[in-house]
């Protein structure tokens, strides 16, 4: 279920106008799902003069790290902890609704 809802936070930024890559620069999907050696996701969005990173945060039910993509828990903006969008077990209505507000709560940047 992540994978598809890390697919549509990208589609959802792409309508919106921004690119969005790994933090090396790639583009291809797959390779933005790897996980980093402190055990986050982490994307670069770019639109116009500006870019912002995101990071996803991976923790088990517990609260345990992990790094199973199932298991991711949030996304947030680099620099601004507001920026928030929580991950839950449902793929709804409800959830793309989420995404588009999380995705232009971005707008305030240009």
């Amino acid at each position: 279920m992540s994978f598809q809802k890390l697919l549509s936070i990208k589609e959802e930024f792409e309508k919106f106008g921004w690119e969005v890559s790994d933090l090396d620069g790639s583009n291809i999907f797959e390779e933005m799902l790897e996980i980093s050696s402190d055990g986050n996701i982490h994307w670069k969005i770019s639109r116009k003069n500006v870019e912002k990173k995101l990071l996803f945060f991976l923790s088990d039910s517990l609260g345990n790290r992990t790094t199973n993509l199932s298991d991711v828990f949030w996304v947030s903006c680099d620099d601004d902890d507001r920026i928030k969008l929580f991950f839950d077990a449902k793929m709804n209505n409800d959830w793309q609704k989420e995404v588009k507000k999380f995705v232009c709560s971005f707008d305030k940047f240009g």
